[in-house]
């Protein structure tokens, strides 16, 4: 995964379904920011390694999701010829993020290492839990679960590829 590459896509939502008859579709948020989809103008479309660009024609929120009007999408049958389809931004237009704060896409495939320097296994998924994230970490034996809290994580550098671990891992096997 290429970190320095401003053109990287990430995904905030998912459209799940039509909106309506005039072409609005809904879709399932997937950002910490629901507030982001107010600001947008245009968007990224991406399925299956295909995207093309789409300008924001109106929004509104209805339940947990947000409704969009889309210039790609002006009837009932072309909104859901987009069910399925992700709604992305590029990189460089995610909200910036407190110092210390990362998102999961520059997490993943970081190497977890102890504080010792013995390499844990690489993260592989974070599990977004009430009390705390969770990091999934997989050696290629086996998987561990350790919680993203400072208490089990002294630090984390996306720059240089390194989550480093608190604490004596040691009895842990295949570790």
């Amino acid at each position: 995964m290429s970190l320095n590459n401003k053109e990287l896509i990430i995904a905030i939502g998912r459209i799940i379904n039509s909106f309506g008859t005039s072409g609005e579709v809904k879709v399932q948020i997937l950002s910490d920011f629901p507030e982001r989809f107010k600001l947008l103008s245009s968007v990224i479309i991406s399925h299956s390694g295909d995207n093309f660009p789409a300008k924001v024609q109106g929004i509104k929120y209805y339940k947990q999701f947000v409704i969009l009007k889309l210039d790609i999408s002006n009837s009932i049958e072309e909104a859901q010829n987009l069910k399925g389809f992700f709604i992305c931004l590029n990189r460089k237009d995610l909200y910036p993020l407190p110092k210390g704060s990362f998102y999961i896409f520059e997490l993943i495939g970081l190497t977890v290492y102890t504080r010792e320097g013995k390499v844990m296994g690489t993260l592989e998924d974070v599990y977004k839990l009430p009390a705390n994230d969770v990091y999934v970490i997989n050696n290629g034996k086996r998987e561990l679960l350790i919680p993203a809290v400072k208490e089990f994580i002294q630090e984390i550098n996306p720059e240089t590829g390194k989550i480093i671990l608190k604490g004596d891992y040691a009895e842990i096997d295949g570790v």
